[in-house]
């Protein structure tokens, strides 16, 4: 007797945890089960003070061409087999169960940059395809991710953004789902950012360049250097895309001296090959760039490095930047261009701080923002903006720049309002460095062959200031 009593707690255990096994757990995959997810769930959204959590779904898309195999069991290796692959892509950050069928689902306490990256592994591990029974399966990921507490306050409501979240993933060729935003926009400026620091070392940046004309005869008078991106997994990525990103990683002052070196490398190639830009090359300057404090040394290494010289270039530097600080901004952009460089003021608005800056010095460009560009035709408001604007930049002797001409009407209002010179798909898109010089050999018959790259310039000239 002493001997059965002694046994009755040791096996009340075990069958606690049978029973437990069969309640809480997977029989196939031996993850937790939906039981035990809701259970987490709620306990986690009851906690006080819980921080910020994450909540996955994931569908296998094309699961029912395995479930349709005559094979033995075949579905069931196949959901062994993505078990253990979102095990390893997980490193257990988290916690992962079967929902039921071919659902998964996750618990991702931290922040959503580690759910992001969570999200981008589990789609990379289903990239090859499944192998089950001598048949490959190319099996993908449908995911859908809520926040808590942005898309949620109780388990119910995170279930219920969820569930919609999986509903509009299933309906878009990314597989991807949000419940306030879009996860595939969010997770493609994730992938922006891992693959941004080593695009450069890759050679996936290219320049594109994009002319400048006068107005008055439309003639060619310099071009604005643009960064391009093609990436093989990303494709093409737009610098309204990558350039915020790129900022908010600490990576654009490395990325701004490449593109100053590869531009006077071409500077280069362009008076070797006897066909020098008429004009400046202009290139943007990120705030982060000139706030660095060997800004200046590095510029100046890698333009006379590379045979070219500062009276070559046009710096850009949007108003904002002098609006941060704008002493210490004056006293750079001053030494730049006493050092030769012509400094612009890209994108401007309404800032008479930048205004009084560029009076200060002798090399001085106002490129008025394409934001006015798009209403300059329809509203009168804004036209009789950009008009106060282009008359004071004349009095005070500044060139001024229409950005984002698209239209015949845009060029001819800016033109009437006296603006000096443009630039827009209008005149040019941008483009690779050959292109351009052609334009620039083309002299005399350039009015017909521009033509055929949708060039609407006439030639080729020098702007200079009033």
């Amino acid at each position: 007797m002493k001997t059965i009593a002694n046994k009755a707690p040791y096996e009340l255990r075990s069958l606690n945890s049978a029973v437990e096994q069969i309640v809480y757990y997977d029989s196939l995959t031996q993850l937790p089960n939906r039981n035990a997810f809701m259970l987490a769930l709620i306990n986690l959204v009851s906690v006080d003070n819980v921080q910020e959590f994450n909540l996955l779904f994931v569908d296998l898309n094309r699961f029912t061409e395995v479930n349709n195999n005559p094979g033995y069991l075949a579905d069931d290796k196949a959901l062994i087999a993505v078990t253990k692959l979102f095990k390893n892509a997980t490193n257990h950050e988290g916690t992962l169960a079967r929902f039921g069928g071919d659902q998964f689902a996750f618990l991702i306490r931290g922040t959503e940059t580690l759910a992001l990256d969570i999200v981008v592994r589990l789609h990379q591990v289903l990239e090859k395809a499944l192998s089950i029974e001598g048949d490959l399966y190319h099996i993908s990921p449908c995911i859908a991710m809520a926040r808590y507490p942005y898309d949620g306050n109780t388990a119910a409501e995170l279930l219920h953004s969820a569930d919609i979240a999986i509903q509009h993933a299933k309906g878009k060729q990314e597989g991807y789902g949000y419940s306030c935003k879009l996860l595939n926009s969010a997770i493609r400026r994730h992938r922006i950012g891992q693959r941004l620091k080593g695009a450069m070392n890759e050679e996936l940046f290219h320049l594109l360049y994009q002319p400048t004309v006068i107005l008055d005869n439309n003639q060619f008078c310099g071009a604005e250097v643009l960064l391009g991106w093609n990436d093989p997994d990303l494709g093409s990525v737009s610098l309204d895309e990558f350039i915020p990103i790129a900022e908010q990683l600490g990576v654009m002052p490395n990325i701004g001296q490449w593109v100053i070196k590869q531009s006077c490398l071409q500077l280069k190639k362009w008076i070797a090959a006897e066909t020098p830009l008429p004009g400046r090359l202009s290139i943007k300057i990120s705030t982060q760039q000139l706030e660095q404090e060997t800004f200046i040394h590095e510029l100046m290494n890698n333009v006379l490095s590379e045979g070219a010289l500062p009276t070559d270039i046009e710096l850009d530097v949007t108003e904002s930047l002098l609006m941060k600080d704008q002493q210490k901004a004056e006293e750079k952009l001053c030494e730049l261009n006493m050092l030769g460089f012509s400094v612009a003021i890209d994108e401007f608005r309404t800032g008479y701080s930048s205004l009084a800056y560029l009076e200060k010095n002798s090399e001085r460009t106002l490129k008025i923002g394409h934001s006015y560009m798009v209403n300059i035709a329809t509203n009168n408001h804004v036209k009789k903006l950009v008009k106060v604007i282009i008359d004071t930049a004349n009095r005070l002797g500044i060139t001024t720049v229409a950005e984002g001409v698209e239209t015949a009407e845009q060029a001819e209002l800016v033109k009437e309002l006296g603006c000096k010179a443009a630039q827009g798909f209008y005149y040019a898109k941008p483009c690779s460095a050959d292109q351009l010089t052609q334009v620039m050999n083309w002299d005399n018959t350039i009015s017909k062959k521009v033509a055929t790259l949708d060039f609407k310039f006439a030639g080729s000239s020098c702007i200079t200031g009033n």
